[in-house]
């Protein structure tokens, strides 16, 4: 049985498990990595927390993020709808980004909150 999300396959593993893989969401929208860009226009504007939560109370930390991606409003929007994925937003750039916190697995073997 193969599912899709947005049009695009989910991976046999995260139909096994029932959830949309990373890989599957990604397609879903534009996604062009730029780790330094929060760094690089800090200056520029004021990067706004749209979604997710970047601070844990219980441990008195910030999430770690390991990749930074410049994506659409229309990425914003899917992510908003159905993650608690961290995307900020800069109003005088006109630019979302995406905060991924985690690294080192493929994304068709890292599974998102969103069921199947």
């Amino acid at each position: 049985m193969n599912k899709t999300f947005y049009g695009n396959p989910i991976s046999e593993y995260g139909q096994a498990h029932g959830y949309v893989d990373y890989a599957a969401l990604v397609k879903a929208f534009d996604a062009v990595l730029n780790n330094d860009i929060i760094a690089k226009t800090a200056d520029i504007g004021f990067w706004e927390l749209e979604n997710g939560c970047d601070y844990d109370e219980d441990t008195d930390c910030y999430a770690e993020i390991y990749q930074y991606y410049i994506i659409s409003a229309a990425g914003a929007e899917i992510l908003e709808e159905y993650t608690n994925e961290l995307v900020w937003y800069n109003e005088t750039l006109d630019i979302y980004v995406w905060g991924v916190d985690h690294y080192g697995t493929s994304w068709d073997y890292v599974l998102t909150e969103i069921e199947i």
